[in-house]
């Protein structure tokens, strides 16, 4: 499970700093689109925590 929120941590970064790619092919990894809405809480609470 540890490498998931790292994946997304970097899949987040990579859209970030290329807004000019769509969402949907900055993702190609299944497992971030799978459960959108549980990688958003994660990935948002590890920012807070920050």
């Amino acid at each position: 499970s540890l490498r998931v929120p790292g994946l997304l941590l970097r899949a987040r970064r990579a859209a970030v700093f290329q807004p000019s790619h769509d969402h949907s092919q900055a993702a190609p990894h299944p497992k971030v689109v799978f459960r959108p809405q549980a990688m958003n809480v994660k990935i948002s609470a590890h920012l807070m925590g920050c």
